[in-house]
């Protein structure tokens, strides 16, 4: 594949669908996102296969979800935080066509024994896909407050999230729980 049919595969790879899991404890926030696509031209297994490719792919990936974290403002306790990209990886589900891409990212703060106030604010969009995001909280954590765009589900001390596509998500959110 030469470099313009590499542009055309990869203007043609679709997002489908998103998951995250945010885990919450004393030493601050880490989470992971994975987007699976739909890539029916085969780019993502392109890129896989030639390592040169592969390093700029995760770079580029990298840098544009580093970008979109910094475009937000990310408050605990009244304090601005900066959400750190730890690591880029590409996989792939069933076969090629359907790749996933996965962030690991780090908001590193120490949370208060007691109330805590997560609060993010960014851009609001419509969903391009349907998405579920879940908040795992310390054993014994009580959750207060839950205001996410979507359909929030609340079980002890997990917060999920489930957004369908064409949910206008209105590009704040904030949570208010305690931990013990």
């Amino acid at each position: 594949m030469g470099e313009e049919e590499l542009k055309i595969a990869s203007s043609m790879v679709k997002p489908i669908y998103g998951l995250s899991f945010f885990s919450v404890d004393y030493s601050g926030i880490v989470y992971s996102i994975v987007f699976d696509y739909m890539d029916p031209l085969g780019y993502y297994r392109r890129i896989t296969e030639e390592q040169r490719l592969f390093h700029e792919e995760i770079e580029k990936l990298y840098f544009n979800m580093q970008n979109e974290l910094d475009g937000e403002v990310v408050r605990i306790n009244g304090r601005d935080v900066r959400p750190l990209v730890l690591n880029v990886d590409i996989g792939f589900r069933s076969d090629y066509r359907y790749p996933y891409i996965i962030f690991n990212i780090s908001i590193p703060i120490k949370l208060l024994k007691g109330r805590n106030i997560y609060e993010n604010i960014y851009e609001g969009v419509v969903a391009e896909y349907p998405y579920v995001s879940y908040w795992i909280f310390p054993v014994g954590s009580k959750i207060i407050e839950a205001d996410l765009s979507g359909s929030v589900f609340i079980n002890s001390n997990v917060v999920g999230v489930r957004v369908d596509k064409g949910t206008r998500i209105k590009g704040y959110e904030k949570l208010v729980f305690e931990i013990p």
